[in-house]
């Protein structure tokens, strides 16, 4: 017999919909007799297997537990609302969500009022960065992603070959700051086209894995250039930047299936119980044969605020390094795990016991923009294109943006990590812990910076 998820069962406590949208975990075999058995119980299941294990369903409230008890189900969890990990009363527009309530969309920080400057006014004087434009009216640095990605020190030579993957917005062919011979393949799991119309999507991909380009304030360029392999977008964010569960494990189950070797993702969800039953961590733990790269949250700087997929312990997570300050940003999200383990530390202490320090995360910081502080000033935000409403944000439809989270910091190391795979240096992800791990004992806020000299110890 299965179980319904904790964390699910602790928000019906609360709030009671009357239906939900369900993920089932199932045992392979058993799926076609629980499609069938679950018309009993009022629900309405899709035929399509994700990943081999998930059912997506819809069905009544009160019939969770008969659901639970069908042979062959292992788990019965939220078919969660998931989005760009968000900055708290950031935006004013909501998503309404029957269990979770009212969520703000979009989450995005870009400089608003005051349109960026169209030659630069100044240079700053951080260390080792040659230009980054400072916006006074807005208390703004905008670092262009060529200097970030200087951080990382990455190899001379960035050109890259392997098949790698963004689950994200959505992204553009043939935009400024993706090579102009790239291959690619989209596919959209969102109902909308693959490209992307929000921005997100377009600066993860280009940060990631984009050509060299100059802009007026300083040369954008990806951490690796995909020009002799294959970039995959899988859209499964809206243009509204949000998506479902059953949406992100279609988008892992299409990258898996096109051989995709890392996979960044930049997004998040509240954690859904033990890493062992959250159905996107588990995603994530029964396929390690790629390097999944993901965002640990823009939710700190409280402790117990990793996001799912985040959590898991086989992902690679992503916390943000404030490139001015050379110390963890303010807002990205803290260890040890999620909110779901501070309330049980029962369950804490058993998943511990199993994975060691693999649960405690993030697992490494790469530049993602920000402050030590919240209140330092300027605030720093990173450079690189985009297509979309954010491209229009700062007034002035130029195909660049500036922005800051934990997204920028995960496809920083998504491309540092892919150089790394096809050069040899690493081949999993417990290669690339086991090398940061060996320079740093303490975890506090991940094993530190990544660079290109670690990862070659």
């Amino acid at each position: 017999m299965g179980e319904v998820n904790l964390w699910l069962l602790d928000r019906l406590e609360a709030v009671q919909p009357t239906s939900l949208n369900l993920i089932l975990e199932v045992e392979p075999l058993a799926a076609p007799e629980i499609q069938t058995m679950a018309l009993s119980y009022q629900a309405t299941v899709k035929p399509q297997l994700i990943l081999g294990r998930f059912l997506s369903v819809r069905a009544p409230t009160a019939n969770l537990s008969f659901l639970a008890d069908l042979p062959g189900v292992r788990t019965v969890s939220y078919n969660a609302p998931v989005g760009i990990p968000r900055f708290p009363s950031l935006n004013p527009f909501t998503h309404v969500d029957s269990l979770l309530g009212a969520m703000p969309l979009s989450s995005i920080e870009i400089p608003r009022g005051p349109r960026l400057p169209r030659v630069p006014l100044g240079v700053s004087t951080l260390p080792g960065i040659s230009l980054a434009v400072q916006v006074a009216s807005e208390g703004k640095t905008i670092i262009p992603t060529s200097e970030s990605r200087n951080v990382l020190e990455p190899p001379g030579d960035s050109s890259l070959g392997l098949t790698v993957a963004v689950i994200d917005t959505g992204m553009t062919p043939g935009a400024p700051g993706l090579p102009p011979r790239i291959k690619t393949r989209l596919m959209s799991f969102t109902g909308e086209p693959p490209l992307d119309g929000l921005g997100h999507g377009m600066w993860v991909s280009t940060a990631a894995f984009g050509a060299a380009q100059n802009t007026p304030w300083g040369r954008i360029q990806g951490v690796a250039t995909v020009d002799r392999g294959l970039l995959l977008h899988a859209k499964s964010l809206s243009n509204a930047g949000f998506g479902s569960t059953e949406g992100i494990l279609l988008a892992m189950e299409w990258c898996l299936k096109e051989g995709a070797q890392v996979i960044s993702m930049s997004l998040g969800s509240e954690q859904q119980g033990s890493v062992n039953d959250d159905p996107l961590c588990r995603a994530i733990e029964l396929h390690p044969e790629a390097l999944w790269v993901v965002a640990a949250g823009n939710s700190g700087p409280d402790d117990w605020t990793i996001g799912s997929p985040g959590a898991a312990p086989s992902a690679i997570t992503v916390g943000a390094y404030s490139m001015t300050d050379r110390q963890v940003s303010w807002f990205s999200s803290r260890g040890p795990g999620g909110g779901f383990y501070l309330q049980h530390p029962d369950i804490w202490s058993q998943d511990l016991a199993q994975y060691g320090e693999l649960l405690i995360k993030p697992d490494l910081l790469a530049p993602g923009g920000g402050r030590a502080l919240a209140e330092s000033q300027p605030d720093e935000q990173l450079l690189s294109a985009v297509t979309g409403w954010t491209d229009l944000e700062d007034g002035i439809p130029n195909l660049v943006g500036a922005m800051k989270g934990t997204s920028m910091a995960t496809p920083a190391a998504a491309g540092l990590l892919a150089l790394a795979l096809e050069r040899g240096i690493i081949s999993t992800q417990q290669d690339v812990k086991a090398k940061l791990r060996g320079v740093s004992k303490d975890k506090s806020s991940g094993w530190g910076l990544l660079t290109w000299s670690r990862l070659g110890r």
